[in-house]
C-alpha cells in the first residue's frame, strides 16, 4: 500500500475511534476534597467566596467595578476610577525612627514613609486608603461617591476633589491641604465630631469661597462609602470635559482641617514619617495615578513622551496633568490604562507630592445627564 492510502486508512480509524470515545464529565462545583480529614490545604480554601463591602452598589449606583487597579472606565452612564489597594503611604522623606517597614523589602517595599498614628482602634493604619471614585450625572445634580478601605471613626475622613482649571495655574487646597494644583472649583467632603456624620462643601478655587448652594453628603459605614452630591446651582457640567484630580488625607474634626503629618514618629492622633520634607502634604493617597509619572520635578526637555512638564514643582505642591481624547493629542494621564503597573512604579506617584487628574469626564449629556461616552472607556 502507498503512503497516501495508508495516511488516509490510519486518520479515518483515528477519527472513528473518537465516536466511541466518553464525553468529558462537566466540572463538578464542588471539586474541592470532600473526603475524610485531615483535608488537604488551609481551612480559608473551603470557605465561600468574600463579599467584600466596598465593591457592593446601593442607591443610583449600579455599575460594576473594574478590578483593575489603575484603570478608569465608563459603565451604564457611571465614571470609574480604580485605585490600587494599601498604597496609602503618602510622600516620600526619610523613614521615622520607629518605622517597622524594613527599607531593604524589594517584594513589596512602601515608597511613601507616612506613618498613621498609632490609635488603631481610630485610624486602623489604613484610614485613607482610596479603592474607588465615581462620577456619575444626574438629572438636576452631580454625584460623586469615594469609597475607602477602612473606616473605623467616620471623624477621621477626609477628602478633596479639584475639579476643572488650567494647566500650569496651581491653586492651594484648602483645609491644610498643604497641596496644588490646577482647579476651578474644590470639592471637600470629611467628617464632624458627630459619629457616622460627613459634610462637603465646594469652594471657588480662585477667591477660595464656597458655592452659594452647598452639597450634600452621606455615609455608609457598613460599605465605607462617601456620596457627595452636587446640585447644578453650585456647579453645572453641562456637556464639557472637566478634569479631575483627587486625594485622601486624615481629619481633624476639632480644627477643622487636615492633618499634617510630624518629622518624626506618629503619636496617638498625629501621623509622622515626613523627615527631610520641609512642608509635608497632608495626601496619603492620590488618584489617577498610571505608569506615565515622574518622581520629581524635571524641566519640560527630559519629560517622557506622552507625559505633560510638571510646571513649577516643589515639595509640597501637587501637579496635575491630563490626558486629552480629542485626536491628535496626549499629556499623559489615566483614562486608559488597563493594567496595574509594576510595584516599583506604582508607587511612585504615591511617594511624590505630585498627582495626575483624569480629563475624560463628560458628566452632563443633555436630556438625561448622563455621559456621551462608550459604555466603557478603559
Amino acid at each position: 500500500m502507498s503512503a497516501a492510502p495508508r495516511l488516509v486508512l490510519a486518520c479515518l480509524v483515528a477519527c472513528t475511534a473518537l465516536l466511541f470515545v466518553p464525553p468529558l464529565a462537566a466540572a463538578d462545583p464542588n471539586s474541592l476534597y470532600q473526603g475524610p480529614g485531615p483535608r488537604p490545604g488551609p481551612d480559608i480554601l473551603y470557605e465561600a467566596l468574600a463579599d467584600a463591602p466596598q465593591l457592593q452598589n446601593a442607591g443610583s449606583w449600579n455599575a460594576l467595578p473594574i478590578l483593575v487597579s489603575g484603570s478608569a472606565a465608563y459603565r451604564g452612564g457611571e465614571f470609574l476610577y480604580q485605585d490600587w489597594i494599601y498604597d496609602d503611604t503618602g510622600a516620600l522623606g526619610n523613614q521615622a525612627p520607629n518605622d517597622p517597614r524594613p527599607g531593604s523589602n524589594e517584594f513589596s517595599r512602601s515608597r511613601g514613609t507616612y506613618l498613621y498614628p498609632t490609635d488603631t482602634a481610630t485610624y486602623g493604619n489604613n484610614a485613607a486608603d482610596l479603592v474607588e471614585l465615581r462620577v456619575e450625572p444626574q438629572a438636576a445634580s452631580t454625584a460623586f461617591r469615594l469609597t475607602l478601605n477602612t473606616i473605623k471613626d467616620s471623624s477621621v475622613i477626609g477628602a478633596t476633589i479639584a475639579i476643572g482649571g488650567t494647566p500650569g495655574t496651581l491653586r492651594n487646597w484648602p483645609y491644610s491641604a498643604n497641596v496644588r494644583s490646577p482647579a476651578q472649583y474644590f470639592l471637600t467632603v470629611h467628617g464632624t465630631t458627630t459619629a457616622g456624620e460627613v459634610v462637603a462643601d465646594l469652594r471657588d478655587a480662585v477667591t477660595g469661597l464656597p458655592v452659594v448652594t452647598a452639597p450634600s453628603a452621606s455615609l455608609d459605614m457598613t460599605r465605607r462609602q462617601i456620596t457627595v452630591t452636587v446640585p447644578h446651582s453650585g456647579w453645572n457640567p453641562g456637556t464639557a470635559v472637566w478634569r479631575l484630580a483627587a486625594g485622601v488625607g486624615l481629619w481633624n474634626a476639632s480644627t477643622n482641617a487636615y492633618r499634617l503629618p510630624n518629622v518624626g514618629n506618629p503619636t496617638a492622633t498625629q501621623p509622622g514619617g515626613a523627615p527631610s520634607l520641609g512642608s509635608p502634604p497632608a495626601l496619603f493617597n492620590l488618584a489617577f495615578r498610571d505608569e506615565c509619572q515622574q518622581e520629581d520635578p524635571v524641566s519640560p526637555g527630559t519629560v517622557p513622551a506622552g507625559c505633560e512638564p510638571m510646571p513649577n514643582a516643589r515639595p509640597g505642591s501637587m501637579i496635575s496633568t491630563i490626558r486629552s481624547d480629542v485626536a491628535g493629542t496626549s499629556h499623559g494621564g489615566a483614562t486608559s490604562n488597563p493594567r496595574p503597573t509594576g510595584s516599583g512604579r506604582k508607587c511612585s506617584r504615591q511617594a511624590s507630592p505630585q498627582s495626575r487628574s483624569v480629563s475624560a469626564v463628560i458628566v452632563g449629556a443633555a436630556g438625561v445627564g448622563r455621559p456621551s461616552a462608550p459604555s466603557d472607556a478603559r
